[in-house]
């Protein structure tokens, strides 16, 4: 059955990782796709050729998160062309990877311009067409580390991605009484391209560290993140759902 049939789904980040799987399988369920890219426009266009051919509608945003003008008309003309605005899921991110000693107050506006004001952004913006229906759904993708740090080298990652539990968890006990519901995923190590900086001799202590003892898949991750959309979790707000193979467990 495909849950999502006349849905407008939001996604950004859309062009890589989770991103592009949450594209693809919100697409194979019957949503019609929006997604903002930050800067690959070949990948973008391919992937709106694709999400079509499945018999959905989808466009490609090349829009920075954390400005405001750009994203707002971007919601306006999601809404406009698509009809409305159902679900959105905050998934662009940025990774900084070295020492808080050594970090350029340059990387910490990065992580902070992507990671946090663009969560602001975009939710800001989203809200007013998510509450029209009284039946909106916002999922904000975190990361496993605002739990568990994973060596010295991600202090202000870790910083962004604990503020987005905390934001979200705030925000849904503020909307929920108008009808959007608000939940978190937060994912360990999956395989895809954002975690090379890591290195492979901390992703692979980390997976020594991990029940599972493997990498996540993208789809692991979409898999929950669309059960949270769907009408079949109506009763769960304000959560946060940790998808790590067992990672931040492993530690108490």
């Amino acid at each position: 059955m495909k849950r999502f049939v006349g849905k407008t789904v939001v996604i950004t980040g859309g062009t890589r990782g989770i991103g592009r799987e949450l594209v693809r399988s919100f697409a194979m369920e019957g949503a019609n796709v929006a997604f903002s890219y930050r800067n690959r426009t070949e990948d973008a266009a391919r992937l709106v050729r694709e999400v079509e051919e499945t018999g959905v509608r989808c466009l490609s945003f090349q829009a920075p998160v954390f400005r405001y003008s750009y994203v707002s008309d971007m919601m306006k003309e999601i809404n406009a062309v698509l009809g409305s605005i159902d679900i959105l899921i905050n998934n662009a991110g940025v990774l900084r990877v070295g020492a808080f000693v050594g970090m350029k107050y340059e990387d910490w506006e990065d992580l902070i311009e992507t990671n946090l004001n663009g969560l602001f952004t975009v939710t800001k913006t989203a809200l007013p067409y998510l509450m029209r229906k009284r039946d909106g759904v916002i999922i904000n993708i975190s990361s496993f580390m605002a739990y568990r740090p994973v060596g010295p080298a991600q202090a202000v990652y870790a910083a962004t991605k604990a503020g987005v539990i905390g934001f979200s968890r705030s925000l849904a006990r503020e909307v929920s009484s108008v009808g959007v519901r608000v939940n978190v995923v937060a994912p360990g190590l999956v395989d895809t391209d954002m975690i090379k900086p890591l290195g492979e001799r901390v992703i692979n202590s980390i997976l020594r560290q991990t029940e599972a003892k493997r990498l996540g898949t993208p789809k692991e991750v979409s898999d929950v993140v669309k059960y949270l959309a769907s009408d079949e979790a109506r009763y769960i707000v304000g959560q946060t759902i940790v998808v790590d193979g067992g990672a931040v467990s492993y530690q108490f």
